[in-house]
């Protein structure tokens, strides 16, 4: 059964959309327009044969009964903060998965929601002019509810968990739900507000501040420690010699962490 829809949420939520199986929810909705131009609508699957992540990724959708969910919203933001989104949406599955008071729950920048620094979700964002000059925005999330780690490719298992492994017992349905109210809030929050106090939300949620990672600037490999997000929600990166660069886009390679600091991220982002 689809999740209520009450015709009180502002920006997603407002109706769904269940198919069976689909290659990728985010596919289905930004190659039909009629799809991508019904502000609220969330579009979820059963199964999803060919989901994709960052960068080209192919996301494993591994059994039946995890969340697969395309989320279509037209925000009302500067073009500058479009690329928030993910930052947003991010915050909002955090929010929705510490309801459950999970040990080791964090974000980690981009798009990865962590327990354990085991990967249970990704989100990917993406976004279309439409022809009234807005964009719609497609939040795609997937969430590994159902399985185990072992059941994932080898290559993948020792990266990745489920909400079930984590000793959660729960259904997508009911974590749809209470996703899209907690980024129906979130977004109501960004537009009447700014964003700047959800930014600072989601570092206390974050286990990516404080680390050392390598990622291109300029052309060029530069290394440098994560300082916080910027007022535009780019993340911010001091550099050996006291700089502070932001990166958008593209490639953020962490260092990895001494054993002694593993699994010891912030349970609560409040």
């Amino acid at each position: 059964m689809p999740p209520d829809s009450p015709k009180d949420r502002f920006f997603t939520g407002r109706s769904f959309l269940f198919v069976e199986h689909t290659p990728s929810t985010n596919t289905l909705v930004m190659e039909d327009l009629k799809l991508l131009g019904s502000p609220g609508l969330v579009v979820y699957a059963g199964r999803q044969e060919a989901g994709r992540g960052r960068m080209g990724r192919r996301w494993h959708s591994g059994i039946e009964g995890n969340l697969y969910a395309s989320l279509v919203i037209h925000p009302r933001l500067p073009i500058a903060l479009i690329p928030a989104m993910t930052i947003l949406t991010g915050l909002a599955v955090f929010d929705t998965l510490n309801g459950y008071r999970l040990d080791g729950l964090s974000i980690k920048w981009p798009n990865d929601i962590l327990i354990h620094d085991r990967k249970v979700c990704g989100i990917l964002c993406e976004s279309r002019a439409m022809n009234n000059g807005r964009y719609a925005v497609v939040a795609g999330v997937g969430i590994n509810v159902k399985g185990r780690p072992e059941e994932f490719p080898e290559q993948i298992r020792h990266r990745a968990t489920t909400l079930e492994a984590e000793g959660v017992k729960t259904d997508r349905e009911k974590i749809l739900e209470s996703l899209v109210t907690h980024l129906d809030i979130i977004l109501i929050q960004a537009h009447r507000e700014g964003p700047e106090r959800i930014f600072r939300r989601w570092e206390r949620a974050s286990s990516s501040l404080g680390r050392t990672v390598t990622f291109e600037m300029d052309g060029r490999p530069a290394r440098g420690r994560i300082r916080g997000l910027d007022n535009r929600g780019r993340l911010l990166v001091t550099l050996p010699d006291g700089k502070t660069h932001p990166v958008v886009t593209g490639e953020v390679f962490y260092e990895k962490l001494p054993e002694n600091q593993r699994a010891t991220q912030p349970c609560g982002g409040q």
